[in-house]
């Protein structure tokens, strides 16, 4: 409904009937007048039409032609609205035509011949009445008798009469009584409108002056009323507003008089509180106070805690490696199991004590997920073999291979899951999987689900409540079992969490456990495609009877191509053998072994049926794989787990292909003459620590240096050329200035000298911190040897390969070695020619990619591309493109950015070139 005022409604309630009924009643006459005078048009047409013609008949049968045209002369001017009288012949043809011509066609008067139409009325386009008549022959006086009264035989026209009448007089006259029609509802309208205002008036006012004491009773003024004079229903509600108004009125007096009491009540109420909430705020204030002294006292301790018990397990580790006797080195692992275990608990309260700083963040790089899960169950592996369980991996095909992500944190997630699984699983299995969960094309994002899975014993419903609970609340309490993991499944979960995921637990008592989790990450999108050999023309036998080992060799061997046959079981294997003698390769990949001798009478058996080389895979450690090795005379073993990388190697050693020649380096470089000529330096007042460091170092090969502080530190680096300082900042204190003088000390001797700080905290603060002061890097503890040489690789540069030396153009300057290419493809033309023409389209991807990202100083992707295209020459005769990828990877990893520079240059060349060779060996 429209808004509109009462007066408007009325004056709408009167009108709108009004004029409805004068349109309705205008149309209807409009109507009716026009068919009323249509209707006498026609009657008077039809009329003129007759009459004229009889005497058309008669004169045009006596061919007196000249009276009719007198006679429809005479009829033409007797009438104002004729605009034609037209005789036409038979087929059409005007014989006599009095007025405007008749626009016709022969066809039509042919049709109405047909169709017999004699008698013809219709409107025109000019919307004239044309009437139509057929004129017949009269042959005698009773034929006109018989015309007379219109009984005439008809058959075929002599011609035919037309009238042309105008209807514009028609038109005028219903005009006139258009506008007639029009005056009159006018009139009524006025009359309407006059009386309706008069009615309006008398009922809006008393309702307007209702309206304006209702509002302003509304704004609070109480003692307005309604004074206009009303009758009948607006006499009742002017006195329901007025009585209204009296009981608002006491009313409001009634409730000022309650908020005024109230307002007192309330002020003296908040008073009270206010004192409360001050009290409040500075017990939370003491509260939270006493939280961050608990929490840094805590820390502090566990980190005075940490370093003695490094040292104390690292000096263990030594002696225990020394002469002992059995009893002394089952004292001696009691002893450094104990430390371990506090060390790990320290270690877990320091994790959860960073993780929930402010200054807490992940450090998302490329990461090889194989590689990751490789490397971490290698380092649970020892303490698995000690119970006897098996551990093995499995990547689902779809699961990308490199993502971004935070390496360490994933590593101490599936490190801190496999930790617990080992330890609440007697025998068995545990098996780690990654699975995709979904992922999206458009901007490389995806979820990964990562399952610990176990053979224990199993947790109940009401257990896995429980941890739940103190996942969400660490103070929840936990069952003695699994409080055991909890620290470290509290630490896990808040990672989890920081990586956009969730942990999650499925387990049934006697069922086994599955830890798992998920994680948001991003795929590299120039990952490339890990390298693999070629090995199609190789039939391998795989036997392995462990469902999760067995699924990964298989991945393996299918990427390499080969021609494999798989045994689930012995029988299986036995009955393969019997049937096919034409494998070049046996992998046994053996959960566990049995004794020597029996093993020896296996293996005899096997060799009864096959001439196949023997690889043997198994959940032992080395010393024990040796002796079986050597009694059982099996070159190629390998413990269980192991990485990809060394399974590949040794197959290619099994199979007798040179691994040097695959791009697969067998060899571990010797440590002791890399660094037999590094000067170290150690800034310590700490007696232990001092210790601990010399150890280390004599185990890598490297003697070092020793000053209690700063002051001899400057002495010692100004008499002998250092190439590394290690300050150990817990017991010494370094600034920026004494940094600067530690430097311009070393001037002299002409050597990038590097300073290291060696600290307890490994927060970002810290890190920052350390740069401040003038450090070039920091080694947190615990500290380890692989820690120390990961600095030396990325600090100490030996004095053969410093400056420009790194390219090294003596024995690998060779761009494309097309008979290497046939060598690593087993001499197949075609399949070199075919993996050439792959590196050719990917060369011409990859050039741009290195321009863009060396132009943007993106080092990690150019390192990643870099990384990649050095995977693939191994496969594809180009020894020098391997050998400056590599050379760029290096530079980027100890950030050399001379030699960056120049490598990049010489690396944009070496492929120009070898897009050319590859060019004119293909002929593409």
């Amino acid at each position: 409904m429209f808004k509109t005022s009462i007066k408007k409604s009325l004056l709408f309630l009167l009108l709108i009937p009004l004029l409805i009924t004068s349109i309705v009643f205008a149309t209807y006459s409009i109507s009716v007048d026009k068919s009323r005078l249509e209707g006498q048009l026609v009657s008077r047409g039809n009329s003129m039409l007759q009459s004229l013609s009889i005497f058309s008949e008669y004169l045009i049968s006596t061919k007196n032609l000249h009276l009719l045209h007198k006679i429809l002369s005479n009829n033409f001017d007797k009438h104002d609205d004729v605009k034609a009288l037209t005789v036409f012949s038979p087929t059409g043809r005007i014989v006599i035509g009095i007025g405007e011509k008749f626009p016709s066609h022969l066809q039509f008067w042919h049709d109405l011949r047909r169709n017999k139409q004699y008698n013809v009325t219709y409107y025109d386009n000019k919307n004239d009445l044309i009437l139509i008549k057929a004129l017949f022959k009269l042959n005698s006086n009773s034929d006109a008798l018989r015309l007379a009264t219109n009984s005439v035989h008809k058959k075929n026209p002599i011609g035919w009469l037309l009238v042309n009448i105008h209807t514009e007089y028609m038109y005028h006259r219903l005009a006139q009584n258009i506008i007639e029609l029009i005056l009159a509802a006018v009139i009524a309208i006025c009359i309407s409108l006059f009386f309706g205002l008069r009615a309006s008036k008398k009922i809006s006012r008393p309702i307007m002056e209702t309206t304006d004491v209702v509002s302003e009773i509304t704004n609070g003024n109480y003692k307005k009323r309604v004074s206009e004079d009303c009758y009948g229903e607006l006499a009742i509600l002017k006195d329901g507003i007025n009585n209204m108004a009296n009981t608002i009125e006491n009313a409001n007096h009634i409730m000022e008089e309650h908020i005024t009491q109230a307002t007192h009540d309330l002020t003296r109420a908040l008073d009270e509180m206010e004192a409360q909430n001050r009290e409040l705020k500075t017990a939370k204030i003491q509260g939270l106070e006493s939280t961050r002294e608990k929490s840094a006292f805590l820390t502090h301790i566990s980190h005075e805690l940490r370093s003695p018990l490094i040292n104390i397990n690292n000096i263990i580790k030594l002696v225990s490696e020394g002469k002992l006797s059995t009893t002394q080195q089952e004292r001696i692992t009691t002893v450094r199991q104990a430390v371990i275990n506090l060390v790990e608990m320290t270690n877990d309260i320091l994790d959860l004590s960073s993780i929930q700083s402010v200054d807490f963040a992940l450090h998302m790089h490329p990461v090889t997920l194989s590689t990751l899960i490789e490397e971490t169950l290698l380092l649970h592996a020892p303490s698995a073999k000690q119970k006897n369980l098996s551990l093995a991996m499995y990547c689902a095909n779809d699961v990308p291979q490199q993502i971004y992500a935070d390496g360490l944190r994933l590593k101490q997630i599936l490190g801190n899951l496999i930790s617990n699984a080992i330890k609440f699983t007697v025998s068995g299995e545990i098996n780690v999987s990654v699975s995709l969960e979904n992922h999206s094309s458009k901007d490389n994002n995806c979820h990964l689900k990562f399952n610990v899975e176990d053979t224990g014993s199993g947790i109940s419903k009401d257990e896995q409540v429980k941890i739940t609970s103190y996942l969400k609340d660490p103070n929840a309490s936990l069952t003695k079992d699994a409080a055991t993991g909890g620290l470290g499944l509290l630490i896990s979960n808040k990672l989890i969490k920081s990586m956009q995921g969730k942990l999650g637990i499925d387990s049934a008592p006697g069922k086994g456990s599955n830890f798992w989790f998920t994680i948001k990450t991003q795929t590299v999108s120039d990952s490339g495609t890990l390298p693999y050999p070629d090995l199609s023309q190789y039939k391998i036998l795989l036997f392995d009877d462990h469902r999760t080992s067995r699924k990964h060799l298989m991945q393996t061997l299918s990427r390499c191509n080969s021609r494999f046959t798989v045994a689930y079981d012995k029988i299986l294997f036995n009955n393969i053998l019997q049937e096919d003698k034409n494998f070049h390769l046996v992998i046994l990949s053996e959960s566990n072994l049995s004794s020597v001798t029996e093993f020896m009478t296996y293996l005899n058996s096997i060799r009864g049926n096959t001439k196949a080389k023997i690889m043997l895979l198994a959940n032992k450690s080395m010393e024990e794989l040796t002796i079986y090795s050597k009694d059982c005379d099996i070159s190629h073993y390998l413990c269980k787990p192991c990485t990809n990388e060394k399974f590949i190697q040794t197959m290619l050693q099994a199979l007798g292909i040179d691994t040097q020649t695959s791009g697969i380096s067998t060899n571990i470089p010797s440590t002791k003459n890399k660094y037999a000529n590094c000067e170290i330096l150690l800034v310590s007042s700490n007696a232990s620590h001092t210790r601990l460091m010399q150890l280390l170092l004599k185990q890598i090969g490297i003697k070092l240096l020793i000053s209690n502080n700063m002051e001899e530190a400057i002495v010692t680096v100004s008499n002998t050329p250092i190439d590394l300082v290690f300050v150990d900042t817990t017991s010494i204190t370094i600034n920026d200035d004494a940094s600067g003088t530690l430097r311009e000390s070393a001037k002299p001797h002409d050597k990038n000298m590097n300073i290291i700080s060696i600290t307890q905290d490994n927060s970002t603060s810290a890190k920052n911190q350390a740069f401040d002061n003038g450090m070039d890097d920091i080694l947190s503890k615990p500290i380890s040897a692989l820690q120390i040489l990961g600095l030396l690789k990325k600090w100490y540069l030996p004095s053969n390969t410093s400056g420009n030396n790194l390219i090294d153009d003596s024995d690998n300057t060779i761009i494309l070695d097309f008979e290497l290419t046939k060598k690593l493809t087993n001499h197949n033309v075609k399949t070199a020619k075919d993996i050439l023409s792959m590196l050719h389209k990917s060369l011409l991807e990859d050039l741009p990619k290195i321009k863009l990202y060396f132009k943007r100083k993106d080092m990690q992707s150019l390192k990643s591309i870099a990384h990649k295209i050095h995977a693939t020459s191994c496969y594809t005769g180009t020894p020098y493109l391997k050998h400056i990828t590599k050379q760029l990877e290096d530079a980027i990893n100890i950030n050399d950015t001379t030699n960056i520079k120049a490598l990049f240059k010489t690396l944009c060349q070496v492929v120009v070139d070898t897009i050319k060779e590859i060019k004119k060996v293909t002929k593409l």
